[in-house]
């Protein structure tokens, strides 16, 4: 569950809260890499509470090192894409280093600091001890926001000074459907009676 929950973060702050003022930003300056990994820092922390509340120190440590990983991937990714017109390929790139970073995280904290949570202890009814919900977020932010900024990427090029246009209405669209169908799965799976 915790990497569900770094993955959630990673979402949260690599596409919901980078508007298109912070990637030119970025673009154009080492401050604006360093913003943006510091919003990553704060969106782990937040994310992270819930699961990590008896252990403040590592939630700290773990956010720490997730952003740190984060600005020198963002560094080499912008450093690339101001020599290269491969925007969609840096991109898949960049990301896949984001989630190799995060399997690095999981895996060193489960082996050298324990579990996480001991769940005898949780109640299964917290909505945030609720991987399906988890992944239902991680799923809804993907084809809602990755999706579109990989078209983008495949339309760009070395012209930094437009905007990132992402088709709300579209977006919209896809939340409800994706919220819906969640929703029915959901009903399906707790009123059909256990037997």
């Amino acid at each position: 569950m915790l990497f569900a929950h770094l993955i959630l973060a990673h979402l949260v702050g690599d596409f919901l809260l980078q508007p298109s003022s912070l990637v030119l930003w970025k673009m154009r300056s080492k401050i604006g890499v360093l913003v943006h990994c510091s919003v990553h820092f704060f969106v782990n922390i937040v994310v992270l509470i819930p699961v990590l509340s008896q252990k403040p120190l590592d939630i700290l440590l773990i956010s720490l090192f997730i952003s740190s990983i984060h600005f020198f991937i963002d560094l080499s990714k912008i450093s690339y894409d101001l020599k290269h017109d491969n925007k969609p390929t840096s991109f898949v790139i960049d990301q896949i280093l984001h989630v190799l970073s995060l399997i690095l995280t999981f895996v060193v904290y489960e082996r050298y600091f324990g579990p996480y949570v001991d769940f005898t202890k949780v109640s299964s009814d917290k909505i945030i001890y609720n991987i399906s919900f988890i992944i239902f977020l991680c799923m809804t932010i993907f084809v809602t926001s990755v999706v579109d900024i990989y078209q983008y990427q495949k339309q760009s090029h070395k012209d930094f000074s437009g905007k990132i246009y992402i088709n709300r209405p579209k977006k919209l669209k896809r939340i409800l459907a994706l919220s819906l169908i969640y929703l029915m799965i959901t009903l399906l799976i707790y009123l059909i009676p256990k037997s």
